[in-house]
């Protein structure tokens, strides 16, 4: 089952967000805490949807507080950074070291060796703890960095400044400070922009310094132009970076916010589960209960029991206290309904805090009997004297109510000593109960004793040691039970030691807390459905309580950010030291399919780094076109690659087909990694190319005052400045930096394409530059440094490792957010589990729609729960013998065993409750061995407000029904009872008692929640219960009003007497008749029942009838019982339906005369009417349009029937042509000819040959039996016997066909036309229709010209086509095909185009039919009528018979005539012909190929074995094994050329396989997110395309290489089917239905509604039918076209597993199904009763698929690890005739 999962991402494409972490969403959320992102007002420069903020503010400076801390490891990237920038100040300098840089040497090494110390500091943590100084470090580095930097340009270019100095590391370390600074976005942004301003004018002013007089002004602005173009691009794409990382820690901030609701919410599930499973059960019991139910969800094999499972144990020496209030009666007279539950809910709970005072066990409240015990489960010495401790205090507490009532009320309470049974009974509403000889007396102690006093037994008594004083009691006056028993009673009178009374209570024992209060405890009364509690004083207080929790959240969030950032998470999971890559490789998978939202971002970075690299590259040459060229079109190409990187983040701006391919790219790893690559080569040519196209000066000697000089002729600015295309490669890397999920390795490939391309540029290409640069610039001084040519390329080095040190820690990082995810997912599934749990316990405690109210709700013990009903059904159900089975002697462990029996009966009682006809009664409690129920408590009951009409607008059958159903339960009741007494071979019988009217409903005792129902309806309800008899169920005359009209039938017994009633008149329901108002909507499908039941009628006589029927209603009552166990036998017998009542009508009558004229044994007679009325029935049918050829539920084939009859009475075989003969007969004998026997089968078979020469004379022929004999006739003539035909007729008196028509015939065989066309005039009078004449002549015609033209008369033929043919304006087309024929050269040319035999017999006798079309039956038969009549009867033999499963043979010579059509259920696939045991865990799914020749299983394991089908044996031989699907295969689907499989996984799989079946290749493994579910997967019929999805919210149609094609959002898929169109796709969702999607016109629409959650679904080859497997309701046919429910299969066990169904056999004509009782069902599909129930399984079977090719071959599937092959039985005997229940051949067998 799947689970609702919450969902906590951040949307791109929108500035303002909500997250919510519901706690509960199915009953309200007890905690649900919102956190709103909005727009922050500060960095209004910035873009809206960069400004972002939580909400409340105490939020967002947590956030802020916790991003901080995630930035203080990024400290180290900058401090590696600085380390690296001194390491390569000092390597440069000792290359070529002189005097003059020595300062600069000393400089850089002290700043290393600062910043190796600031290193340690970060990785060690060892900064100073106060806030102001760790506020600080961020700042202090930044000064360092920076000053690194000037002293970096003034002491190693002080002597030959250069517009140019160190430009490079400034917007280096200005992009570094956006990547690790743990600051906010203004800061950086201030400090940065200080920074580079701070460099511009020192640059500035140094150079301009340097130069003099010989400044070049405009070139000096340019070039500081240019490096602010760098500082600003370094700023834009560094503020990015930041926005970037900002975006992903605020995602991992609310996902461990949703850590942090997840664990509250498990901790207050877990408390609030262990709370309310004690508040029912004691502590042993409960752990009892749930290790049992945890152990058999975890037990592999679960073996098949044969009780149900109890929970009792035997408790010695406890002391067991009743207590009961007197007076209670008045109580309620005086107060109202809701106040008196209201005092019960405060005494009750001052008795439940009086009880764990005195150490009591709580047992049960007994509307207003309370009873506990002490010593259980823990022995205690003194609990005899604690029992009394508390009957005393309870006497105390009472005494308060009398006072505040002012009515006499009082408790009495009795207690006794001794051994109980202790435990839970039944499978619903579980209550701890004990049971016990002791607990009786206990109870008699009370009912006993006197009001106001505490009446102790004997055995309690001997358990004192002189603590209470004590006076007789003399029980045994008050109660005849003691009197009995000889049991000895006392009075305590006081405690003889006030001190140690006080010292086994705590206080005094009668002491209330608080006398002067209004109420014994706070409490919320809760009226209606759904309560709702006090409101608060005031809102300022709410807000004031809402702050102060959030207060509490953000503690608790700080402090388990604290514990996840110190936890070694990355220890626990192991990574590859060079990639980084996880070592489980299914965790590095899911990694590497995480999808990620801000990769456009970083192409846009890639866009924004070209413009401005062209910027400067316009500001230091203006006049170089390449630099617009590659402007141009590498912006064209980046652009290009953003768009289609954005159309994931805005799939609304952008097309359908863009956005598919843009999520295939972010969910595919070398898809992503081929686009960064892209993107960066792009750019890299971009600078390569510009580089290139600037080529070296020419050169010119200047004299000048200080000598001559060198300068460059031409305007070749890009020669003048080299070193900022060198600067070009930094920005590069920027953007190489920037790029997002791609692996730190191919950043690295990456940036050593960018260092490599611009290196060998600078060093061989730009060698001549470069030297020339460096002799312009520095002169003779050039020997002393490093050229610049190695030293920018040395830069872009040292820049390149630092980058790749930054990818590495940023990549380590996003793996340990992305465990930490993962982590809060497993947390998440933790807690839905806990739920399920618990509302699984809730609801068995209490009615569902109470224990809404009560799961989830914090305050619970403070809240009262009631509702007052107007209409309810109440129902007493007790066995009164089983005090008589029940005895403790050690043969039955102590009475344990007896009530191991009386679980059996409760548990059953209880499964009646899981029936849909049982849905309105809610089972209250069980009391010993009564259980107690009502209807009409339930929304479903459509009463008591629950309806959307008004009561009075409902009619009193509509309002009550309800009420016949909990009648229709009592019934059920004793069904159920009389089974078990059956198979235990006792006598129980149950005494029942129900009545109507308004109840009060509440929960008292909230701290022990119990449900229970109080008011006269339940008093009257219980009178009846205990007045009536045993076997009858005893009802008022209110309730005898109201069910007689739902058809139960009463007996009136009389006016008895019943306590606080007076005399009241009751009766007893004695059965139920089927309702004539209802017959109608019953279906017309009981025809087979009703014949079984009119022919039962025939065998036993209407008295025996009368009887067996009265008896029948009398025990079932017209309800069937529930299914029971394997070792039980199922009671099943579905009443009567009233569809062929009409049909039979009348039929007692004949009866009566057959039992008295017959002069036949009873048996025979029977069998003889049997035949006549089957066959009647059948003519009937026929004749109202239900006979030939139409399928038909109500058409049942008898034949079977009939051969079963023919053998009793004389061991001859009836066949059809028999039956027809006795159904003519038995048709005039029913319309009243005959009103003596009929003349049967048997009379003909025995009748002598002279009897059947003198029938004329003796008897008129009916209409039947003379079509019979013409029938006889036209087939004896067609087999050339005329002359038997002649003396048949003689002798009949019949004849064959009109005289007319004989001549026709005959005339028309002979070739005389014109003879045969004045027979037509003679026949027109006999035609019903004029124009068939026209049509005749016509066919004669043609006939005759086409004998003409084959004899080559073709005058002749053309006189016939103009004269006779064309005046008949008949067919006109026809005509001018057959003047056609005029133009064939020979004979065999015109058989050939006109597709004509030629002249002779043949052609004549196929004219002849056709023309027999057209003349009446009376007239002339049709052709071969008696072959039609036959084969019409084989098929519909063969149509009905229950196991055929071969192809239909229409060949009246493959089958004999004398014999019925019977299949054995031994060649029916039955039967296990082999096992597969090659799985190693459960087997999830089978499924043949379409061709039949493979199988392919999946199972838990991981692996799809692939089987080889026999042809020749059927056996299976393994042919490939198929690994490597991690979640396991629960489903599998073929190609429809088999040449592909596609593989699924359970709920929790986000991948596919698609294999290729030949060779055992992977082709394609698709995973679109690991957030998804590709559970389901169906084929296009085409073989190219294929759609699938899960209950994630999509599905995806795919092509073969996994490429989404389409897809379709917002649907949660269970399970998916292709129809043949190639167009729809059909889809089960959540939302318990079935929806048509089609992907060509983007249309959906609604084909199924279940009520229950379709689990599964498969569709018919034909498309037509749909079989469903649905959630507790079985497998349900539905017809797609009428979208209407065909049928409900009944028997299999169907829970919220998955079970998937096949049709199979020859067309379709079966039905099989797993199920969770371990067994396979097999049904007929017009049957809903299985007709095979397959074992051998162990456990549930998920799966079963029917062979498409081989109709005797079957396979299933189950958790059990097997695969089982079924077949027919292996050793078959074709001679061997099977007995009744191995041989059907219709569907009433």
């Amino acid at each position: 089952m799947s689970l609702n999962r919450v969902h906590a991402t951040v949307p791109e494409q929108s500035a303002e967000y909500t997250v919510s972490v519901p706690s509960d969403p199915g009953h309200g959320a007890a905690r649900a805490s919102e956190v709103t992102v909005v727009q922050s007002g500060c960095c209004l420069c910035l873009p809206r949807v960069m400004r972002l903020a939580f909400t409340p503010e105490s939020l967002e400076r947590l956030y802020q507080s916790y991003f901080r801390r995630q930035r203080q490891d990024n400290l180290m990237v900058l401090v590696m950074f600085a380390v690296l920038f001194n390491s390569y100040i000092i390597i440069m300098c000792a290359v070529v070291y002189t005097e003059d840089k020595l300062d600069m040497v000393v400089v850089a090494a002290v700043g290393l060796a600062a910043d190796i110390v600031l290193y340690f500091l970060c990785r060690y943590r060892k900064f100073p703890t106060s806030a102001v100084s760790r506020g600080s470090v961020p700042y202090i580095l930044w000064l360092m960095v920076a000053v690194h930097v000037l002293c970096y340009m003034g002491l190693n270019f002080r002597r030959f400044s250069q517009g140019s100095d160190s430009v490079g590391w400034q917007a280096f370390f200005s992009f570094s400070c956006f990547l690790t600074l743990p600051l906010n976005l203004i800061p950086l942004l201030f400090l940065t922009a200080l920074s580079c301003v701070i460099h511009t004018l020192v640059l500035g002013i140094t150079v301009a310094q340097r130069l003099n007089d010989n400044v070049d002004g405009p070139m000096l602005v340019r070039q500081l132009i240019a490096n602010i173009m760098l500082y600003i691009c370094a700023t834009i794409v560094g503020v990015f970076s930041y926005y970037m990382a900002d975006r992903k820690y605020r995602t991992a901030f609310l996902e461990a916010r949703q850590s942090l609701e997840v664990k509250l919410n498990l901790e207050e599930q877990s408390t609030q589960q262990e709370e309310l499973l004690l508040s029912i059960l004691p502590k042993h019991i409960a752990d009892e209960m749930l290790q049992g139910m945890k152990k058999q969800a975890n037990q592999k094999e679960v073996q098949q029991q044969q009780f149900n499972t109890m929970y009792m144990y035997r408790h010695e020496n406890v002391s067991i206290l009743f207590a009961d209030i007197v007076g209670f009666t008045q109580l309620s007279s005086a107060c109202s309904a809701q106040e008196l539950v209201k005092l019960l809910n405060e005494l009750f709970a001052r008795f439940d805090k009086l009880a764990a005072q005195h150490h009591q066990l709580r047992i049960k409240i007994l509307g207003d009997c309370y009873y506990c015990i002490c010593g259980l489960p823990d022995f205690r010495e003194d609990h005899a004297a604690c029992s009394i401790m508390m009957g005393l205090a309870m006497v105390e507490a009472i005494s308060y109510v009398r006072e505040k009532t002012k009515t006499d009320v009082d408790m009495r309470v009795g207690v006794h000593t001794g051994t109980v049974l202790g435990g839970v009974l039944g499978q619903k509403r579980w209550q701890f109960d004990v049971w016990s000889t002791d607990v009786t007396v206990a109870n008699k102690m009370e009912s006993g004793g006197i009001p106001g006093r505490v009446h102790i037994s004997q055995s309690t008594m001997e358990c004192l040691h002189g603590e209470f004083d004590l006076e007789p009691g003399n029980g045994g006056e008050r109660s005849e039970y003691l009197q009995e028993k000889g049991i000895n009673t006392y009075l305590v009178q006081v405690p003889k030691h006030a001190s140690q009374g006080n010292r086994l209570s705590g206080n005094k024992p009668g002491t209330l807390s608080n006398r002067n209060s209004s109420q014994l405890i706070n409490t919320t009364a809760i009226s209606g459905n759904i309560g709702s509690p006090r409101t608060t004083p005031a809102d300022h207080k709410q807000e004031r309580l809402k702050i102060i929790e959030e207060q509490v959240i953000n503690r608790r969030l700080h402090q388990e950010l604290l514990e996840r950032e110190n936890q070694q998470i990355m220890k626990e999971h192991r990574l590859n030291p060079v990639s980084l890559h996880f070592v489980d490789g299914v965790l590095e998978e899911r990694y590497s399919s995480e999808k990620e939202k801000r990769s456009g971002v970083a192409f846009c970075c890639s866009c924004i780094v070209l413009f401005f690299i062209t910027a400067m590259e316009v500001l230091i040459d203006p006049l170089l076109t390449v630099n617009y060229v590659t402007l141009g079109i590498g912006e064209v190409l980046l652009l290009i690659l953003t768009v289609c990187s954005l159309a994931a983040i805005f799939p609304r701006m952008f097309s359908k087909k863009l956005v598919s391919f843009s999520l295939w790219i972010d969910r595919t790893r070398w898809a992503r990694n081929t686009w960064a690559m892209a993107a960066i080569f792009v750019l890299t040519m971009a600078e390569i190319a510009d580089m290139l196209s600037c080529v070296t000066p020419g050169l010119r000697v200047l004299n000048s005052t200080s000598g001559p000089v060198l300068e460059s002729s031409g305007d070749q600015s890009c020669a003048e400045n080299p070193k900022h295309y060198s600067f070009m490669a930094v920005m590069l890397l920027i953007a190489t930096t920037m790029l997002v999920q791609v692996s730190h390795l191919i950043k690295l490939g990456l940036m050593v394409l960018v260092v490599t391309a611009t290196g060998a540029v600078n060093i061989y290409s730009w060698r001549d530059i470069y030297d020339l640069y460096d002799f312009i610039q520095f002169g003779t001084y050039r020997t002393s440094i490093v050229p610049s040519k190695y030293l920018m390329t040395m830069m872009i080095i040292v820049m390149m490792i630092s980058f790749y040190f930054f990818a590495r820690h940023v990549e380590f990082q996003s793996r340990k957010l992305f465990l930490w995810k993962i982590g809060v997912h497993n947390q998440k599934e933790r807690v839905f589990e806990m739920r399920r749990w618990n509302e699984a316990l809730v609801t068995n405690m209490l009615p569902e729609h109470v224990a809404k109210h009560f799961l989830g709700s914090k305050k619970r013990d403070e809240e009262l729960y009631s509702h007052s009903y107007d209409e309810i059904g109440v129902m007493f159900a007790s066995i009164p013998n089983f005090s008589d089975f029940y005895t403790e002697e050690s043969i039955n462990n102590g009475g344990l065993e007896c009530l191991r029996i009386l679980n059996e009966i409760i548990s059953d009682f209880d499964s009646l409750l899981d029936r849909d006809e049982f849905c309105c009664i809610t089972k209250i409690k069980t009391i010993g061995s009564t259980y107690m129920a009502a209807s009409g408590l339930t929304p479903e009951s459509n009463t008591n407000g629950y309806s959307n009409r008004k009561p009075e607008d409902q009619s009193l059958i509509e309002r009550w029904q309800h009420l016949a159903d909990l009648a229709d339960f009592s019934l059920a009741m004793k069904v159920t009872l009389n089974n078990l007494n059956k198979q235990s071979f006792n006598n129980f019988m149950l005494r029942i008692g129900l009545n109507k009217g308004g109840v009060l409903a509440g929960v008292i005792g909230a701290r022990k929640p119990h449900y229970d129902i109080w008011g006269n309806t339940v008093n009257v309800a219980s009178r009846m219960e205990s007045t009536g008899v045993m076997g009858n169920i005893q009802v008022v005359e209110d309730c005898y009003d109201i069910l007689k009209e739902y058809g139960f039938r009463f007996v009136q017994r009389g006016t008895i007497f019943v306590k606080g009633k007076g005399e009241l008149l009751t009766f007893f329901m004695k059965g139920k008749d089927t309702p004539k108002s209802n017959g109608a909507a019953l279906g017309t499908t009981a025809l087979p029942h009703q014949l079984r039941r009119r022919l039962t009628t025939a065998a036993l006589g209407e008295e025996t009838l009368a009887s067996a029927s009265s008896s029948s209603d009398s025990d079932t009552g017209g309800a069937s019982p529930p299914p029971r166990k394997k070792h039980r036998a199922s009671a099943a017998e579905g009443a009567g339906e009233p569809g062929a009542s009409t049909v039979v009508t009348g039929l007692t009558g004949v009866v009566l005369g057959l039992a008295t004229h017959s002069p036949h044994s009873q048996a025979t007679s029977t069998i003889h009417f049997n035949r006549s009325v089957v066959n009647s029935l059948s003519s009937n049918m026929q004749a109202n349009g239900a006979g030939q050829g139409q399928e038909s539920s109500e058409l049942t084939c008898l034949n079977s029937a009939q051969n079963g009859e023919s053998s009793s009475a004389g061991g001859t075989h009836s066949n059809g042509l028999l039956s027809s003969t006795d159904n003519g007969n038995s048709v005039g004998t029913s319309n009243g000819s005959s009103s003596g026997p009929s003349s049967g089968t048997p009379a003909v078979s025995t009748a002598s040959s002279s009897e059947v020469g003198s029938l004329k004379k003796k008897k008129r022929l009916s209409q039947a039996e003379e079509d019979v004999i013409r029938l006889i006739g036209q087939h004896l003539h067609g087999l050339g016997l005329n002359q038997t035909v002649d003396l048949l007729m003689q002798e009949s008196g019949c004849r064959l066909e009109h005289p007319s028509a004989t001549k026709f015939r005959n005339h028309v065989m002979e070739g005389e036309w014109d003879k045969a066309e004045n027979d037509l005039n003679e026949l027109r009078a006999l035609m019903h229709s004029p124009n068939a004449i026209v049509r005749m002549k016509f066919l004669l015609l043609q006939q005759k010209y086409l004998e003409y033209l084959e004899d080559g008369k073709v005058l002749e033929a053309l006189q016939v086509l103009r004269g006779e043919l064309t005046p008949l304006k008949y067919n006109t087309d026809r005509i001018h095909v057959l003047s056609g024929y005029l133009m064939c050269s020979h004979a065999e040319d015109l058989r050939a185009k006109a597709e004509w035999e030629g002249k002779g017999t043949t052609s004549r006798s196929r004219l002849l039919d056709k023309l027999q079309t057209y003349l009446p039956p009376s007239v002339m038969l049709p052709p071969r009528r008696l072959q039609t009549l036959l084969r019409q009867a084989v098929e519909l033999q063969r149509d009905r018979c229950l196991y055929h499963n071969t192809k239909l043979d229409n060949n009246l010579d493959s089958v004999s005539l004398l014999l019925d059509h019977v299949c054995s259920r031994k060649q029916f696939p039955c039967y296990t012909q082999q096992i597969l045991t090659e799985h190693c865990n459960e087997v999830w799914f089978c499924k043949f190929s379409n061709d039949g020749t493979k199988l392919a299983t999946g199972s838990k394991d991981t692996t799809v074995i692939i089987w080889q089908v026999d042809p020749e044996s059927h056996q299976l031989k393994l042919l490939r094994t198929l690994e490597g699907h991690a979640y396991g295969v629960s489903y599998l689907a073929w190609s429809p050329d088999d040449t592909y499989l596609i593989a699924c996984g359970p709920d929790d799989c986000s991948e596919l396989w698609l294999w290729n079946v030949q060779t055992g290749e992977l082709r394609t493994k698709m995973s679109q997110s690991h957030e998804d579910s590709l559970t389901s997967v169906a084929w296009n019929p085409d073989g190219k395309r294929f759609v699938t999805g899960g209950q994630r919210g999509q599905f995806y149609q795919c092509d073969l290489d996994g490429n989404l094609l389409d897809s379709w959002e917002g649907v949660r898929v269970q399970c998916l089917w292709c129809l043949g169109d190639g167009r729809t796709v059909l889809a089960s969702d959540t939302h318990q239905r079935i929806r048509g999607y089609n992907f060509e016109d983007l249309t959906d629409r609604n084909i199924v509604q279940e009520d229950h959650p379709i689990m599964s679904f498969t569709v018919s080859k034909n498309g037509r039918l749909a079989l469903l497997n649905v959630a507790t309701q079985g497998v349900h046919l539905w017809d797609l076209q009428d979208r209407v429910l065909v049928r409900k299969y009944q028997g299999v066990t169907q829970g919220f597993y998955t079970i998937h169904s096949c049709f199979g056999g020859y067309n379709e004509d079966f039905i099989a199904s797993g199920s969770e009782d371990h067994k396979v069902y097999i049904w007929h599909r017009r049957g809903e009763l299985p007709i095979a129930e397959l074992t051998g399984h162990t456990r549930t079977v998920n799966c079963v698929s029917w062979n498409p090719t081989i109709p005797g071959l079957m396979a299933s599937a189950s958790d059990d690890g097997t695969v089982r092959v079924w077949g027919p039985a292996p050793y078959l005997d074709s001679q061997e005739v099977d007995g009744p229940n191995e041989n059907c051949s219709n569907m009433d067998s």
